[in-house]
């Protein structure tokens, strides 16, 4: 019986690591993402074009962040987002449901684009913040169905302009 028990907690572990996993990867592609949708000046072109951003995501929230992005473009504005940090401190995983809460650190530029090319517009800035991400799994994994910022404070850094 103490057998049958021990294997039966190492199977429920191994699947729930499993879960975690597949939830943290969802994550992760969802950020990556984001942060090619607004390095790439040609995104949005129309609302069809969701290319990036339909990774791990239900409609709802990519349509908020195709709006987003779309104004930054609009307005010849690219955005460099790179993670220096993307750390999980918190999971709960129910049947079909998830909640994960996240600290992130960013480092952001955003660049004009000119007729010679893109030029810095605004300083780099450091941001960190706490997010609650929540998820359903469907038939094709889990998704994303709300990001929640719980947290988030910035810091400009130093720019070095290009004469």
């Amino acid at each position: 019986m103490t057998r049958w028990i021990l294997s039966l907690s190492l199977l429920a572990a191994a699947v729930l690591g499993g879960e975690e996993e597949a939830i943290e990867r969802c994550i992760r592609s969802y950020a990556a993402s984001l942060a090619a949708a607004a390095e790439d000046i040609e995104f949005g072109s129309s609302f069809e074009d969701r290319r990036h951003l339909d990774v791990c995501a239900d409609e709802k929230v990519t349509r908020k962040l195709y709006f987003w992005i779309v104004s930054w473009h609009e307005n010849g504005l690219a955005m460099e987002a790179n993670a220096t940090n993307f750390n999980f401190e918190e999971m709960q995983i129910a049947k079909d449901t998830a909640v994960a809460i996240t600290d992130e650190r960013w480092i952001y530029s955003y660049r004009r684009k000119t007729p010679h090319g893109f030029r810095l517009a605004y300083p780099p800035t450091a941001t960190r913040y706490r997010v609650r991400y929540r998820l359903k799994r469907g038939a094709n994994g889990w998704r994303i169905t709300a990001v929640e910022v719980l947290e988030e404070h910035s810091q400009r850094l130093e720019a070095k302009q290009k004469k």
